[in-house]
């Protein structure tokens, strides 16, 4: 489905970032825009500077 679409969107909380895991969602390159709550921390937050991923703060 990733393929096909014109945007792809993550909606995670900050208990889902910096997690060893086997399998992940997609690859970077085919994010479009993470949807992220406001406890992530900054510094994870800013992993993103580089890429063109744009991190949005969902409201609380």
């Amino acid at each position: 489905m990733i393929e096909i679409s014109k945007e792809v969107y993550i909606a995670a909380d900050s208990t889902k970032f910096e997690k060893d895991v086997m399998s992940g969602i997609a690859p970077l390159e085919q994010i479009d825009y993470i949807i992220k709550d406001s406890k992530l921390d900054k510094r994870v937050v800013s992993q993103f500077d580089d890429t063109n991923v744009q991190v949005i703060q969902a409201k609380d």
